[in-house]
């Protein structure tokens, strides 16, 4: 689903903070960019602002787990409310990064989305973005074959995915990486309804749109409730 476009962490870690050979001149990966970091947007604020929360760990997405698919009508202009993500997927990016570089990576970071989807007919648009702020901490046992200011060094003036690299910097104990990111996004496309099951194609289908795929919905009073095959459920609200 375009909203999801956090994974770009794991990529930081490999751009920045892997073992990297010190003769490797393969620069084909690596994109230039000026000062500052992602898209400077609005953002969200207040209610507005959704935190997506795993559904183990969560009241109120264990009730959204408990609904059964009832179909409904569909139709309409909905407010994201609630976000459920599988618990494997809750740090999924710092358990990438850890396995990938074997050391040991804490997450501070926190997480906002907003947004909204309009069905109309065989149709949708969804409009919205996220937000990731906070930083990451890499501990001293992720610098083994170079030091992190030797990765800094190799970094400077270079971002990917909206990120600075100048925003990391070394500590006695290791290295950090604060991220302040914004985005925006819109995708649209058909819908397609059968009995309770949904599925969505994305006109403009890209790396950075990943819909919310398929899977079954219920609507219940003033609430949509979207049951996906792969991210987890989506409450909106009119």
């Amino acid at each position: 689903m375009m909203f999801l476009k956090f994974g770009f962490l794991s990529l930081l870690a490999a751009c920045t903070f892997c073992a990297c050979d010190d003769d490797d001149d393969d620069d084909d990966d690596q994109t230039d960019g000026g000062a500052g970091g992602g898209s400077q947007k609005a953002g969200c604020s207040g209610s507005d602002c959704v935190s997506p929360q795993v559904i183990s760990g969560s009241k109120t997405c264990e009730d959204y787990e408990a609904v059964k698919p009832c179909g409904g009508e569909i139709e309409g202009s909905w407010k994201m409310l609630d976000i459920c993500v599988p618990a494997d997927e809750g740090d999924s990016t710092v358990a990438d990064m850890t396995e990938m570089l074997q050391c040991k990576i804490d997450n501070n970071t926190s997480t906002k989305m907003w947004g909204g989807v309009t069905i109309a007919g065989e149709t949708y648009k969804m409009t919205g973005g996220g937000s990731l702020s906070g930083n990451i901490v890499f501990h001293s046992d992720c610098f083994t074959r170079v030091s992190c200011q030797q990765m800094l060094e190799e970094s400077k003036g270079q971002s990917e995915e909206g990120i600075d690299f100048g925003k990391c910097s070394c500590t006695s104990s290791g290295g950090v990486c604060g991220l302040d990111y914004v985005y925006d996004a819109t995708e649209e496309g058909s819908i397609e309804i059968s009995g309770t099951h949904f599925k969505l194609t994305p006109t403009k289908p890209s790396e950075e749109e990943q819909d919310l795929s398929e899977g079954d919905f219920c609507v219940q009073g003033n609430k949509l409730i979207l049951k996906t095959e792969s991210d987890g459920i989506w409450v909106f609200s009119k």
